[in-house]
């Protein structure tokens, strides 16, 4: 269930939400949801429907180069088709490696929390109530002061260009998007 979703600018500058309209009783609401969303049974009626939602959404992240935290549920709450918009899952980067009842090595994602609380242990974040903004704001710190730092600094910045100016040329996931994007329109980081 989508309920609310936030949207950031790289240096956090600007932000959009949305709020999808719920009636009253309409979701369940308990004492987890109280106590990390907030969301009461009334919380949802000042929110516009969610075809809406999911129109303005998707016209917002189109020709943008989105970073998320765990893109695949986000997409899928939105039902819209991860394909079809430029992405960075920062959980792709942060993950751990377990062994399975089979003896086979695999990753599992990071979450956004976790994440968070290894480079900022001294920042709150997610103590009690948290929001989608929040959330959108801890996942592009994480992106620009963590992850670039670790790609971008270290390896790539030459000539000393700025390096923001060329991130999608370091970064496979997006190479294919960015050169097909980049004849029609310069891209926007934004993170949800």
């Amino acid at each position: 269930m989508a309920a609310t979703i936030s949207a950031v600018d790289f240096w956090d500058t600007r932000s959009k939400e949305w709020k999808v309209h719920y009636k009253p009783k309409s979701f369940r609401v308990d004492h987890i949801t109280r106590q990390v969303n907030g969301f009461e049974e009334t919380s949802l009626i000042d929110g516009k429907p969610f075809a809406e939602v999911q129109k303005e959404v998707s016209a917002f992240i189109e020709n943008r180069l989105i970073i998320f935290c765990g893109a695949g549920s986000d997409f899928d709450l939105l039902d819209l088709c991860a394909a079809d918009y430029t992405y960075f899952d920062i959980q792709r980067h942060w993950y751990s490696t377990k062994i399975n009842n089979k003896g086979l090595i695999i990753k599992e994602p990071l979450s956004l929390a976790s994440i968070y609380r290894h480079y900022y242990p001294t920042e709150p974040f997610q103590t009690g109530k948290h929001d989608s903004t929040e959330d959108a704001r801890a996942t592009m710190k994480i992106f620009r002061e963590q992850y670039l730092k670790l790609k971008i600094y270290s390896k790539h910045q030459k000539d000393n260009e700025e390096p923001f100016n060329n991130i999608a040329r370091f970064v496979p996931e997006w190479k294919k998007a960015y050169k097909a994007r980049k004849k029609n329109k310069r891209m926007k980081l934004t993170a949800c």
